[in-house]
């Protein structure tokens, strides 16, 4: 993931000049100072963590007073989930999957909880139209559904 991360990187430092630096570590073990960052960003990493309470413990001690975590994973409670724990030989094998109380729970000792979901097309309904993607998702969002294959929660690091 860094090599294909690297790869895009480079080409977007060409067109905006920011300087992007890659670090290879455990989530439970950042290399990073304490209140090192304003925003964490974690998207679909503790589902592979051998420890996510231990992940996003580390998240935090990096993260500045009043900074924002932000973490996104796949939701167990959705189509996707169970569609990706009946496939052999991937990664997903091994996935925790949280459902939407868990993760709120485990950002919780941190601050207040903010939490969404999000993609509620049926993995069987992927090759549709764009016009019937649109209402799967119009339509979970409505009724503000916990089902959608992936969750996304905010939690702001006290002061």
């Amino acid at each position: 993931m860094l090599a294909v991360a690297a790869r895009k990187a480079a080409t977007a430092i060409r067109r905006t000049s920011l300087p992007v630096v890659f670090v290879q570590a455990k989530a439970e073990e950042l290399p990073f100072a304490d209140a090192t960052f304003d925003l964490v960003v974690c998207v679909t990493a503790l589902e592979f963590t051998a420890s996510p309470v231990q992940a996003v413990a580390e998240m935090v001690r990096v993260l500045a007073p009043g900074g924002r975590l932000v973490v996104g994973v796949l939701n167990r409670w959705s189509l996707w989930a169970w569609r990706y724990r009946r496939q052999t030989g991937t990664v997903y094998t091994q996935a925790h999957f949280f459902r939407p109380g868990e993760l709120a729970e485990l950002l919780a000792p941190y601050g207040p909880v903010r939490w969404r979901s999000r993609v509620f097309i049926p993995p069987w309904d992927s090759g549709r139209p764009r016009a019937a993607a649109i209402l799967w998702e119009r339509l979970g969002v409505a009724l503000h559904s916990p089902f959608g294959a992936f969750l996304a929660a905010k939690v702001e690091k006290r002061k």
